[in-house]
């Protein structure tokens, strides 16, 4: 199985203009490092970096994990905020690439079975089974203001459910609670699947100890589920005292506002290993 790590930025004026632009990028590049040490245990790990602001960018798309160079001044924030656009161009082409390699797979299985190489033919046929996953790591400080293909909600909101129905992982960061609440409903994301920080110059909170453990857990082959991805899913609870409760709201040590979201839900639990 191929896991696809997909890490969508916010590129608007508003990144540079509050500071965090280099908060942006270090966050990045650790996400980016935590795939490839994935990668170095033996998980086929492949990773995607795409921007959104003016127009949605395409950085690095479809890369072995360990030939992903750091980004550095490719990443230019400027311009208004196409996140709409930058979600659901994102996992569009991701599916794309997934379904190209399903449909590689399937012609090579029976090529397989043709020559009667039993060997060959049951590993393709368990990686058919299994499916490629992809993850979608969503980062944001503001509003959609400047989307032209998912202008319309609803576009995305089906896109989403599609793309999660398939078994593939969302989630949007960002340090607008009520907005990500409302635009999460709005395309089909729970309160799960969020994760509010601190996002200002200096704060660190870009690089959680939450986001880093999303991706490590994903691309180490755990099951995770876009519902409770910042419960039990992703983020260990790293301060003095107990963690939130359900709906309860607290600053953990790296300065990122957890929100209690109650059980986990069946399924998602990280020590479900595939």
């Amino acid at each position: 199985m191929t896991r696809h790590v997909m890490l969508v930025l916010d590129e608007s004026s508003s990144i540079h203009s509050c500071g965090m632009t280099e908060e942006i990028r270090s966050s990045t590049n650790d996400q980016i490092q935590a795939a490839k040490e994935a990668s170095e245990k033996g998980e086929d790990v492949r990773v995607w970096v795409v921007t959104f602001g003016d127009r949605v960018r395409f950085l690095y798309e479809d890369l072995p994990a360990q030939d992903v160079p750091e980004i550095s001044d490719q990443y230019r924030p400027g311009g208004m905020t196409a996140l709409n656009d930058g979600m659901g161009l994102a996992a569009r082409r991701v599916s794309g690439a997934m379904d190209a390699a399903r449909t590689e797979r399937e012609n090579a299985l029976k090529a397989a079975q043709d020559a009667k190489d039993e060997e060959l033919s049951a590993k393709l046929a368990r990686e058919l089974e299994e499916g490629d996953k992809a993850l979608v790591v969503v980062m944001t400080d503001g509003e959609e203001n400047n989307s032209q293909e998912f202008r319309d909600k609803r576009k995305l909101a089906a896109l989403m459910k599609e793309f999660q129905d398939a078994g593939h992982v969302l989630t949007l960061q960002g340090c607008d609670q009520n907005y990500l609440e409302n635009f999460a409903a709005e395309v089909n994301l729970g309160k799960g699947a969020i994760g509010v920080y601190n996002m200002t110059k200096g704060s660190n909170a870009c690089r959680s100890a939450g986001t880093m453990n999303v991706v490590s857990n994903f691309a180490a082959g755990v099951n995770l589920n876009s519902a409770d991805v910042y419960n039990t899913g992703g983020v260990v609870w790293n301060a003095t005292g107990d963690p939130p409760a359900e709906g309860e709201q607290k600053v953990d040590a790296e300065g990122n506002v957890q929100i209690g979201l109650g059980e986990a839900v069946a399924g998602s639990d990280a020590s479900n290993q595939e």
